[in-house]
């Protein structure tokens, strides 16, 4: 370590802290450790006086960096470095160690709790000793924003900011704005067309005075600095150049491919098709199998590559909702057919996806659980 003369403050958050964590303990054990110079625990640290205690400490005792254990550097970073500038001290010659959110609220026994808020203090002053003093500039921040990607986020976003009077330049790679929107049929929970909100969406956008948008357009290098962009956007042969100040990516997914997983037979069966494919053929208005007849039984197979280790650990949290309003779409459209609805575990994600999965339990479709 160097010879830095560190300040360690202990917050006692009134019982928030002191309740689960012996503070006394903390500031003693950690005052006996090198080149800490102070250290003290306080009921209320981001009080005027626990302010004005580090303050003084710092004038008093020449502290060159402070260490303040309490909570969330969220809510009162700020403040403690506006302490240290108050004192002279650089405010970025400053760490926080969260012993509240981390420690007291999260564990029940006290002695644990101690251990642990020690190692996160002794965890800030090694940090704190690698900090070095920084000067705040200010630069002018060119108002306009860059949004890649002109699907629903992108649009959204560049209309939320056009509202706001501000410049937008909205690029998209696609012939059409909509992104992944524009090959849905209808949107869950509630089985509402997707065309009759996206297309206005689409024309408000194209229309907005502060909207502009550039399809078949690609970007391949943003240089510059904060708050100051510049690009040569890729169109039709020839490049624009853009100035901006900000730049929202919001590029979408693509589909996921189902070839590997062999078993579920796609890429072999013709009759094997995606959800991408299937909404499709629910826009096109026709049913129908590779032989060109209408299908007698369906199944509809969630969780592919979901929840499992060789592909995906996680879940998608659509494949429930998206597997619901087929099945219900399917027995809008073929009322005679025998709908199965194949699961790993139903996780009807979101607001009124619980419903629909109970709607869609009461028309006649089986549901089927599998390992």
């Amino acid at each position: 370590m160097n010879d830095s003369r560190i300040g360690v403050y202990i917050c006692w958050c009134g019982t928030n802290i002191a309740r689960m964590v012996d503070v006394e303990k903390v500031a003693e054990d950690i005052g006996k450790l090198e080149n800490v110079v102070v250290s003290r625990n306080y009921k209320y640290m981001c009080s005027d006086p626990g302010q004005e205690l580090i303050i003084k400490d710092i004038k008093e005792h020449e502290l060159d960096r402070i260490v303040v254990a309490a909570c969330s550097p969220r809510i009162h970073e700020l403040t403690f470095r506006k302490a240290l500038e108050n004192a002279g001290l650089n405010p970025y010659l400053f760490e926080m160690a969260n012993i509240r959110e981390h420690v007291s609220w999260v564990h029940t026994d006290r002695e644990d709790a101690t251990i642990k808020a020690g190692d996160l203090v002794r965890a800030a002053l090694k940090r704190v000793n690698f900090h070095e003093p920084l000067d705040k500039l200010s630069v002018d921040i060119d108002p306009a924003t860059l949004i890649i990607g002109g699907g629903v986020a992108g649009m959204s976003a560049a209309l939320r900011i056009a509202e706001a009077d501000k410049q937008v330049y909205l690029v998209e790679k696609k012939p059409e704005l909509g992104g992944h929107a524009i090959g849905l049929d209808l949107s869950f929970p509630y089985l509402n067309s997707v065309s009759s909100f996206l297309e206005p969406m689409i024309r408000k956008v194209k229309e907005h005075k502060k909207i502009k948008v550039f399809t078949e357009s690609t970007i391949e290098e943003i240089h510059g600095y904060v708050g100051n962009f510049e690009t040569d956007l890729k169109l039709n042969g020839k490049s624009e150049a853009l100035k901006f100040g900000h730049i929202i990516v919001a590029t979408g997914l693509p589909a996921y491919d189902p070839t590997p997983i062999k078993n579920y037979g796609y890429g072999e069966f013709k009759d094997v098709i995606t959800s991408s494919e299937f909404e499709h053929m629910l826009k096109s208005g026709k049913i129908t199998c590779s032989d060109g007849k209408t299908p007698e039984h369906v199944a509809i197979i969630h969780c592919v590559g979901s929840r499992n280790d060789d592909y995906h650990e996680y879940c998608s949290r659509t494949c429930c909702a998206t597997a619901l309003k087929f099945a219900n779409q399917l027995r809008s459209t073929l009322p005679a057919a025998g709908i199965y609805d194949l699961y790993a575990d139903m996780r009807a994600f979101s607001k009124g996806c619980e419903e629909l999965y109970t709607k869609t339990s009461e028309r006649d479709i089986l549901f089927l659980m599998f390992d």
